[in-house]
């Protein structure tokens, strides 16, 4: 009898306090459940900062990962950091759909390697816009 399907949407925004998510680095996360198995960056943004840090080789590694079938999904989520820790979740989004959108954006460079600025919406800080004449 097949596993029942996962709910994502239900399941990421309880990562920070469901002890089925297993903290695997800093910003690295997974879970497998019923067969299935995700992995997950967590984007943060500390405490006195407007938006959401990805690390560049994080996320390249995450979709390595899921090309080689090593997860079944893999997602960004953006969390905040408070003092003593506190982690508070904020949203996900696939994290294959959410590369497609960074490809186009430059990278900033800083003491834990390449990042994109994101805001609470998932866009990116630095994505240029045209404005039309």
């Amino acid at each position: 009898m097949p596993s029942p399907a996962l709910n994502w949407n239900e399941l990421l925004p309880n990562i920070f306090n469901d002890s089925r998510f297993h903290k695997t680095s800093r910003r690295r996360w997974q879970i497998g459940l019923n067969g299935m198995r995700a992995g997950i960056v967590v984007a943060w943004r500390p405490v006195d900062y407007e938006n959401f840090g990805l690390n560049k080789a994080d996320i390249d590694r995450l979709l390595e990962l899921r090309r080689d079938a090593s997860f079944d999904a893999a997602f960004i989520v953006i969390g905040t950091v408070s003092g003593n820790f506190g982690r508070t979740y904020v949203g996900h989004r696939d994290a294959e759909e959410l590369f497609e959108t960074l490809k186009s954006v430059p990278f900033r460079n800083g003491p834990y390697g390449e990042y994109w600025l994101l805001r609470e919406d998932f866009t990116p800080l630095d994505a240029t816009t045209d404005v039309p004449f």
